[in-house]
């Protein structure tokens, strides 16, 4: 597994009006996200020459996309995108970072704690998982394959929700789906085996063991040939995913 942002971006016009630049800091790997979400564009390899402070770049042969590709290159400055073995992986952000030695929360990290394990009103919990759902809602706006999904589900909760009732995965399923017009099938997904909270863990052997069979369809064909968008509350091994 492997964790990226894209550092830095330019969009540009090219040398004439039917073809546009963009140059890109980052990792290589996101010539080919770029390509693969914008199939119909034409893409060539930009000259290095225009690269300046950029690593790579690529010219846009097919006009009229400039607003899309901006979006999208927007979404994947500020997302992380995560490199496993699922179609495409992002996520909103990290959880936690390393300043002057210490491990903290990020910003998005502390909401997400305090929604999972803070002893707080349910509706304090909403309050504070809408603004994480409505963030996603607009990633997946942005995103040519996840707003090509036609399907939402969460990932089945590895122990009872909290005495609220409240179940932050199923929640952020719920609200994308209102959000995006997708149909919402986490009930088309159970859990198959007793677990025990990933935190419970400290290899990874043991957190992969923990979820080794543990979820299933309740009807093994009825995601056939659908484009399904899984969402979770915290990657941290991608076991549960």
């Amino acid at each position: 597994m492997r964790c990226m942002r894209l550092a830095d971006f330019k969009l540009r016009k090219g040398k004439d009006e039917s073809s546009a630049e963009i140059l890109l800091k980052g990792d290589a790997g996101y010539e080919s996200i770029i390509r693969r979400a914008f199939p119909d564009i034409r893409f060539r390899q930009a000259p290095p020459e225009h690269f300046g402070k950029f690593d790579f770049g690529l010219l846009v042969m097919t006009p009229g996309n400039e607003k899309a590709l901006g979006d999208f290159l927007k979404m994947l400055h500020t997302n992380v995108m995560i490199e496993d073995d699922l179609d495409a992986c992002f996520s909103l952000g990290y959880y936690s970072s390393v300043f002057l030695g210490i491990r903290l929360r990020t910003r998005l990290g502390r909401l997400v704690h305090d929604v999972k394990y803070r002893r707080i009103s349910a509706w304090s919990k909403r309050r504070k998982a809408g603004k994480t759902a409505d963030r996603m809602a607009g990633f997946i706006g942005a995103h040519p394959l996840y707003s090509g999904a036609s399907v939402v589900v969460s990932v089945p909760p590895t122990v009872q929700f909290d005495k609220t009732g409240f179940d932050l995965a199923a929640f952020l399923a719920e609200r994308i789906a209102q959000k995006t017009n997708k149909a919402n099938c986490s009930e088309h997904i159970r859990t198959a085996k007793p677990k025990r909270p990933m935190k419970d863990f400290a290899t990874l052997e043991g957190k992969f063991d923990n979820v080794a069979n543990a979820f299933e369809p309740t009807d093994s064909q009825f995601f056939e040939g659908k484009d399904v968008i899984i969402v979770d509350d915290i990657y941290e091994s991608g076991a549960t995913m």
